[in-house]
């Protein structure tokens, strides 16, 4: 009996060191088990944290690419592009083309630095380009001292754009008369530009796969070029379509300029949009 006794005794305290074995290995697991998943919540949520900011920067920065495409590109070409679709070229019948550049540019360019002329461009085209925003036109392309932009492309929009372009035109010699030089210039300059004004068909593409463009052309395009080049400083030189468009609105006046010889059309009747008369911001209705 006492032999039995003791091996009782001898098995219950083995299975009372088992138990406390096992309930101290329990509470250690289930702390560390606790302390983990606390870390792995307080990750998890710092991740949350990082992958929201994360995404609101990625937001940003499409924001700005597509701002930027957009200021590239027209919108539905953008659109086209990013769902593989083919762009082909398109045909307009009627679009209106504002072209632009400063009388003497080549003179004023061996008067100053590169730099000075390269902060003269920038002011200038900044200045051009919050104009645009007032009104349905498309700037198309700089190059140098040459500014142009366009109405009715690539969404047409009745015969309208030759209203937004020349109040376009207007805004852009009324920030013209009071304009004065950066200072990075080298001397105080008198900047002069001369615009060119001309309604028509034309043809508009995008060309290129690295930095595409969208572009038109035909003779549209030329007849402005050369309205723009036979102009004169500070005056605003229409053709005979865009002022047929404009004229029974009662928006613009007009002074008749003469005959000018185009090449491929020959000599067409222009006009001079006039500058001297305070205009309403015409209604396109």
């Amino acid at each position: 009996m006492l032999e039995i006794r003791k091996d009782a005794e001898f098995q219950f305290n083995v299975y009372l060191t088992v138990q406390f074995i096992i309930t101290i290995v329990s509470i250690i697991l289930t702390i560390w088990y606790i302390v983990c998943i606390e870390n792995m919540t307080f990750k998890i949520a710092n991740n949350a944290v990082i992958i929201k900011s994360k995404s609101k920067e990625l937001a940003a920065e499409k924001s700005v690419t597509e701002s930027l495409q957009y200021q590239m590109l027209p919108k539905k070409i953008v659109i086209a592009l990013k769902e593989a679709q083919a762009v082909t070229s398109e045909n307009f019948e009627y679009v209106t083309i504002f072209i632009s550049d400063i009388v003497n540019f080549t003179e004023i360019g061996t008067r100053n630095s590169a730099r000075g002329i390269i902060d003269l461009l920038n002011h200038l085209y900044a200045l051009f380009d919050k104009q645009t925003k007032k009104y349905e036109v498309l700037k198309i392309e700089t190059m140098g001292d040459s500014y142009m932009v366009a109405s009715g492309v690539p969404d047409q929009n009745g015969i309208a754009h030759a209203f937004h372009i020349c109040k376009f035109a207007l805004d852009i010699h009324n920030i013209m008369k009071g304009y004065r030089v950066p200072t990075t210039f080298e001397r105080k300059e008198s900047i002069k530009i001369r615009i060119g004004i001309h309604s028509g068909p034309c043809t508009a593409g995008v060309l290129g796969l690295k930095m595409p463009r969208y572009c038109l052309f035909g003779q549209t395009v030329n007849t402005a070029k050369t309205l723009k080049s036979t102009g004169r400083g500070g005056k605003i030189h229409i053709s005979n379509s865009t002022y047929q468009m404009i004229k029974d609105s009662g928006h613009f006046a007009v002074l008749e300029r003469g005959n000018v010889m185009i090449k491929g059309n020959g000599a067409i009747k222009t006009y001079w949009l006039d500058t001297a008369v305070q205009i309403s911001r015409p209604s396109y209705n």
